[in-house]
């Protein structure tokens, strides 16, 4: 679970006779009904080509080219064509004032001759509050510092991506994942060829050392169920050599051997033979035997739980698939 350090209402960093001011009086910015707010927020430094719109809490969207931070960022500032990038970001700089002071850039050529105290701040993957950014070239891993995954890292190509603290994706209907199709013969945003279809990587903690394939769930189903089949096979194979050993064990209980006298059969083993014997055959037969049984069972109900359609716990999603 999250935690939370900033105060719902935040004026650090601020004069502190402003706050002050904006704790009795209400008419000086407080936001109180969606009335005029104070906000503190950095005013963004502009690329030269940076198209801006800009709302009064700091969201804003930008038409540019490709780089996320400052003028020596993406292929923006190689002077690439074919790179145009779309920035939307609220809570730009998601920090307390303070913390943004001891960032401001010292650069004349970015500053200008600005003498106010306003805090000036070009966009930050790391800081920035929320952010959806496109672009037609651009390396999207590399500049969000993510893992590279069995897909590996995009390099020079169209990408989106969306960052916040938490994301949903909610449809009326289905949604979809899908990668290359292979009947387009699309090529790529730069014109190349595509490799062979891409996959889709889920990395949790940004972390892909342990990355494994996903599990498809009517090829388990089916090793399952065949493994179910040779466990039932073996309690059958078990379960008959519990009956041979059980005629073969009545039979040695009560031979006999032939007497040196006129060659008459002997007596059973009354004293070792029979006690032991009689133990084992019941043993076999309420042990042994009914233990088999209760597995049969146990696997049926196995098999219907898990890997019927009917089951309570069928292994397979009703809604979500994957190959």
């Amino acid at each position: 679970m999250s935690t939370f350090e900033k105060k719902s209402v935040n004026f650090s960093g601020v004069d502190k006779g402003k706050q002050k001011a904006l704790a009795i009086d209400l008419d000086l910015g407080r936001g109180i009904f969606f009335d005029k707010q104070f906000v503190l927020k950095p005013e963004f430094l502009q690329k030269p080509c940076d198209k801006l719109y800009q709302g009064e809490h700091g969201e804003r969207i930008v038409f540019t080219r490709d780089g996320l931070g400052s003028k020596l960022t993406g292929y923006g500032a190689l002077g690439d064509t074919s790179c145009g990038a779309i920035d939307i970001i609220v809570g730009p700089h998601s920090v307390t004032m303070a913390e943004l002071q001891a960032k401001q850039p010292t650069d004349p050529d970015e500053l200008g001759n600005r003498e106010d105290e306003q805090m000036y701040a070009y966009a930050s993957v790391e800081r920035d509050a929320a952010r959806i950014y496109l672009s037609q070239k651009t390396d999207i891993d590399q500049n969000f510092n993510l893992a590279a995954g069995q897909q590996g890292n995009s390099i020079g190509k169209s990408a989106i991506v969306m960052k916040a603290d938490d994301l949903r994706f909610i449809s009326r209907q289905g949604i979809k994942f899908v990668t290359a199709i292979p009947e387009s013969h699309e090529k790529n945003s730069q014109g190349g060829p595509r490799d062979n279809p891409y996959g889709i990587d889920f990395i949790a903690g940004n972390d892909d050392k342990d990355l494994q394939p996903l599990v498809k769930g009517e090829s388990l189903k089916k090793c399952l169920s065949k493994m179910l089949k040779q466990i039932q096979d073996l309690n059958g194979i078990v379960s008959g050599f519990v009956t041979y050993q059980l005629q073969f064990n009545a039979a040695v209980m009560q031979h006999t051997h032939r007497s040196p006298f006129y060659a008459e059969p002997t007596w059973w083993d009354f004293e070792t033979l029979w006690p032991v014997g009689t133990q084992t055959i019941m043993n076999l037969t309420t042990k042994t035997q009914a233990s088999l049984v209760l597995q049969r069972q146990n696997l049926i109900g196995l098999r219907h739980n898990y890997l019927s359609q009917a089951g309570p716990h069928y292994i397979n999603s009703p809604y979500n698939n994957t190959n």
